[in-house]
């Protein structure tokens, strides 16, 4: 067994673990915020552009996220700071760098910690589940399929194909490369026929409502024909293919429902770029101003 290979499984117990500690079972998404605040560690969003994650020991174990990154990329560096705590390293600045470098020229504990996050985020279990709740193969999925499952899962498109592909071998690499080729901007241009969204969430009716849909203002948010929003946090737009085209236009939270299948979920919504503590980040806003 190689050093990696070591490394891996240790990554993998530790990922689990923090799953149990955040009542979250294996097979189901996690809201990686929450599971933080579970786990008594603060996670605060920040403007600093050059970041991308902290983790600062003391006085008490504080995460700061930076907003400028896309939601994908948030939760993935929140899992990252996590890890550095689970794993006892002591306070991390973890800069934005555009190119990341390759994996095997990687510092041996950002290694580590990477796996971690890629374990917390997207065991096998949840992918596999998610892909069979909605009767589609990981190894033939479409790139629409792939945003779907990422959206619930709360990762990044290119992340989920990278540790199905490279860590689960669940499709081979010439499939991969050809999945990477379709970019989101481009799935958006493909369903919707434009790409000025910020953001696009698409919640199917297999949606996995252990966890809520989170957006920000001014994302654009897919649901069911047939869904039921109680709350004014969201708002229709139009139709399209997959359903009612809906709009985030202010902070707070919705309730979703589908009567006749015994659906139900949440959507939250926080402000655009929101800066401040995870707990206050889907409140209200009290001065009711919608997105113009």
């Amino acid at each position: 067994m190689t050093r990696h290979d070591e490394a891996a499984r240790t990554a993998l117990r530790q990922a689990l673990r923090v799953r149990q500690l955040a009542s979250v079972e294996p097979t189901d998404p996690i809201c990686v915020f929450d599971a933080a605040d579970r786990l008594g560690l603060e996670v605060k969003f920040c403007p600093e552009k050059s970041l991308a994650g902290m983790y600062a020991k003391f006085p008490r174990g504080v995460i700061l996220i930076s907003t400028h990154r896309p939601p994908g990329r948030r939760a993935y560096s929140c899992a990252h700071e996590i890890g550095h705590h689970v794993f006892g390293h002591g306070t991390q600045v973890d800069e934005y760098l555009e190119n990341a470098e390759h994996p095997e020229r990687t510092l041996p504990e950002e290694w580590l910690v990477n796996c971690f996050a890629g374990f917390l985020l997207m065991p096998l279990p949840a992918i596999i589940h998610a892909f069979k709740r909605r009767a589609w193969s990981p190894a033939t999925c479409t790139p629409l399929q792939a945003q779907i499952v990422a959206g619930n899962l709360g990762v990044g498109y290119g992340a989920l194909l990278a540790q199905m592909s490279r860590t689960f071998n669940l499709f081979a690499s010439d499939r991969y490369e050809q999945l990477r080729r379709t970019t989101p901007k481009e799935i958006r241009q493909q369903l919707l026929g434009r790409t000025d969204s910020p953001h696009l969430l698409i919640v199917d009716r297999r949606w996995n409502s252990k966890v809520a849909a989170d957006a920000e203002v001014g994302d654009t948010i897919v649901l069911p024909m047939d869904a039921h929003v109680e709350g004014n946090v969201i708002k229709k737009m139009c139709d399209c293919e997959q359903g009612d085209l809906m709009i985030a236009v202010r902070p707070g939270i919705a309730r979703v429902e589908i009567v006749s299948e015994d659906f139900a979920t949440f959507i939250r919504v926080s402000r655009r770029a929101y800066t401040g503590r995870n707990m206050f980040r889907f409140l209200e806003d009290p001065d009711g101003n919608d997105l113009p």
